[in-house]
Formats: C-alpha cells, sequence, structure tokens
C-alpha cells in the first residue's frame, strides 16, 4: 500500500501480491476518484467526477477499452453503451426541456434507430441508412396525428398521417413534388384520389362524395373532361 499527501492532492495506491497495482483512489481540487485495475494494468473501473465536478463512472474490458460510461448532460443523466471496438452500441439519455431520448448505433458508430421526445412533447423514432441517412421517421405530426414519412437518400418519397378530416398519403417523386395524393376528402364525407405531374400539378382527380366524380385536366389546370355517375 501507498499513500501520498501534499498541498494539490492525496492518492493512495493498493497493488498485488506480485507489486502490481489492483486499486487506485485519491482526491485533488478537480475532485475524487476510485479506480480498479486489472491483471493487465489497464484500468477496468472507474469511479468519481468528471472536468464538470459532476459524478460519472466508467466499465472497461480486460484490455482497458470502455464498455459503458454513465454521466450527465445538459439534459440529465447519460449512459453509453458500447461494442467491443468502442464505436458502435446505444446511447440512452435526456435532452434540455424535452424529455428521453435513446440511440442505437451501428458498427461504425453512426446512428441507425432513434426513440425521441419531440419540442411538442409527442414521440419520434427515426430509422437511418447504414450511412446515418434518414430511412423512415414515425412521429406525432403538427395536427396531433401519427405520420410515417419514407426516405429515399436525403428526398421523402411517401408520407402517411392524419388530418381534419381523416387519413391522408402522398408519394413524391424525387423532386419533392407530390404526384399521388389520396385521402378523405376535406370537402366531403368520402375519399379523394389526385394524381399530378412532375410539377405538382393535378391532372387527374377523383372523389366519392357527394356523387362519384373523375376529372382530367389540362397541363395549365383547365378542366378537360368529367366522368360523373348517372
Amino acid at each position: 500500500m501507498q499513500f501520498s499527501v501534499n498541498a494539490a492532492r492525496s492518492e493512495g495506491i493498493i497493488n498485488h501480491a506480485n507489486g502490481k497495482q489492483a486499486l487506485r483512489f485519491g482526491m485533488s481540487d478537480k475532485g475524487a476518484a476510485f479506480s480498479v485495475v486489472g491483471d493487465a494494468e489497464k484500468e477496468i473501473a472507474y469511479l468519481g467526477s468528471d472536468a464538470k465536478q459532476a459524478g460519472m463512472f466508467r466499465i472497461a474490458g480486460s484490455d482497458g477499452a470502455t464498455m459503458i460510461e454513465g454521466g450527465m448532460s445538459d439534459g440529465g443523466g447519460e449512459l453509453f453503451v458500447h461494442e467491443t471496438n468502442g464505436a458502435g452500441g446505444c446511447v440512452f439519455g435526456n435532452t434540455a426541456a424535452r424529455g428521453g431520448f435513446s440511440e442505437i448505433r451501428n458498427h461504425d458508430g453512426k446512428p441507425a434507430v432513434s426513440f425521441e421526445v419531440q419540442e411538442n412533447q409527442g414521440g419520434r423514432v427515426a430509422v437511418r441508412t447504414a450511412t446515418g441517412q434518414f430511412a423512415a421517421i414515425m412521429d406525432q405530426g403538427k395536427e396531433e396525428s401519427g405520420t410515417v414519412q419514407i426516405y429515399a437518400g436525403a428526398t421523402r418519397v411517401a408520407a402517411l398521417g392524419g388530418g381534419p378530416t381523416g387519413g391522408l398519403l402522398n408519394l413524391f417523386n424525387m423532386k419533392g413534388k407530390a404526384v399521388v395524393v389520396t385521402g378523405a376528402a376535406s370537402d366531403a364525407d368520402g375519399g379523394l384520389l389526385s394524381l399530378r405531374n412532375n410539377s405538382g400539378q393535378q391532372t387527374v382527380r377523383a372523389v366519392a362524395d357527394p356523387s362519384g366524380e373523375v376529372a382530367s385536366y389540362s397541363s395549365d389546370g383547365t378542366r378537360k373532361r368529367v366522368l360523373m355517375a348517372p
């Protein structure tokens, strides 16, 4: 056992019978800490304070690579669970003034799936590609209904949600323009189907109520032909 005390810090070391360190503990003006050293003379556990004088802990493998780490962030507690390569794993924590979040990362350390609380206090789930881009998002929309959005690269290609009159499904082209819009009509009780060109201009419209109607439009939006039920 070894102990040292001076004006800057106090430190203690407990060794194995072979002279290798087993425990380290100490205190300075930056805080106090307790450390466990493994057979490979690598730190395998740490309990103490971080640079901001908040509490934290680390759990490492026999090679000293950190596997689990917990501490404080601006939003509250935070926990990291790493893969053996130290990159991937999971993150659990809190965001300031919103609530909790969780992120699952792939082997390269990029987010693959995330769960979080939005600013409107609703939930959000995001699935990402191997490069970290959004692939699908499920959340609570601005109109307090659930929404699902599908992406191809950076472009949203499909959206499913709810509106004041019922469900709504939009399909988009790679320019981000809606080319298929279907759902509950805003001016009647029945369904609505709208087909649009690559500029977003409506070319075909079908409605169910008050009586079934299919209309075809020219490129400038002028109605060309209408088919109605007898």
